[in-house]
């Protein structure tokens, strides 16, 4: 178990961070759906029709199921059934308000359609994960990725160049292997390039030269 620290604002706030390959199961689980997760969750990325038509089959069984709706949600996206995708997400955001996943979820379509005022409400306006579930002593590592993927997202969209900052770095300094950095990083060098060229080009140099030192180091 690490343990994290978020300084996003003037107050730093300590949490545990659960690196375990299963999520934690905020809401009960059924079997069926455990064990789908632990075989097939993988197909969502990979074969979006196959997890469509497994998890379509299981929304029926549990149709008001919050992590189950969001698995759906999302495959429907990766099967560019943006429309499905985005009223489900509304649904289940609607139906389970306190259901992280499904705050995320609601609000990364929030981004893409450009209702930015919109987001920040989804998570009562507060911009630490510990502030927002403060009954929460342990978050899985997919949890704090998501959340801050998307108050990341959100910084870059609306120009806050310091939150946008602070959110890769406080993603950084818990696993720099995670893919929401490089989706950040990414975004955030496109909007540098747009609006501060000038910053653009100091920030890549100094890259280039905190890379070259490490290589001469190990040399």
């Amino acid at each position: 178990m690490a343990q994290a620290q978020e300084s996003l604002g003037d107050n730093e706030v300590r949490f545990s961070i659960d690196f375990t390959p299963s999520p934690i199961d905020r809401i009960r689980l059924p079997f069926v759906a455990r064990e789908w997760r632990t075989q097939e969750y993988h197909t969502i990325i990979e074969e979006p029709v196959r997890a469509v038509a497994k998890l379509e089959i299981m929304v029926k069984m549990y149709p008001d199921h919050p992590m189950i709706l969001d698995w759906l949600a999302i495959a429907y996206r990766m099967n560019n059934q943006d429309d499905k995708a985005y009223l489900l997400s509304i649904s289940n955001y609607q139906n389970n308000p306190e259901y992280l996943f499904a705050k995320c979820t609601y609000a990364l379509y929030q981004i893409k359609e450009g209702n930015y005022a919109i987001v920040p409400a989804v998570f009562n306006n507060e911009e630490f994960i510990g502030d927002v579930y403060p009954d929460y002593e342990v978050f899985h590592i997919s949890e704090v990725e998501q959340f801050y993927k998307v108050w990341g997202l959100y910084f870059i969209h609306t120009f806050d160049f310091e939150g946008a900052e602070n959110a890769i770095e406080l993603l950084t300094s818990i696993d720099p292997d995670l893919p929401a950095i490089s989706l950040l990083t990414r975004q955030y060098r496109l909007l540098l390039l747009r609006e501060k060229p000038g910053t653009f080009l100091k920030t890549m140099c100094t890259n280039l030269f905190s890379k070259l030192r490490k290589k001469d180091k190990s040399t």
